[in-house]
């Protein structure tokens, strides 16, 4: 019984003392340029400057990627929306076929916080 203690209590004690550094030579960001016409394109990455703790590290590269966008449309279908439901129902689809064949560009985003 005293071995498995004092082995148990040289394990925790080298635990204790270990240090783990590390280092990190790359890190991505992500940016969006928007002005008020909408993106800015073609930036290059001499047009980006970054500092982290008054250093300014190079950027080493710039690219342009797509993302993805899910969206979610929620539709009042309830009795609360009385005569005005089957006009609505109409514009509904309307949406739902603009998404779906692509026409519908986002000129805007929104954010949550």
């Amino acid at each position: 019984m005293r071995i498995f203690a004092a082995l148990l209590l040289t394990a925790i004690s080298a635990a204790q003392e270990s240090t783990i550094r590390t280092s990190v030579s790359v890190v991505a960001i992500e940016v969006r340029v928007v002005g008020p016409n909408g993106p800015i394109l073609g930036l290059q990455r001499a047009d980006f400057r970054v500092t982290d703790q008054g250093e300014s590290p190079e950027v080493l590269s710039c690219s342009r990627q797509d993302a993805k966008l899910d969206v979610l449309l929620l539709f009042d279908v309830s009795q609360s929306m009385g005569s005005a439901a089957p006009m609505l129902l109409t514009q509904q689809a309307a949406v739902i076929r603009e998404f779906r064949s692509g026409a519908v560009r986002p000129t805007r985003t929104a954010s949550s916080t």
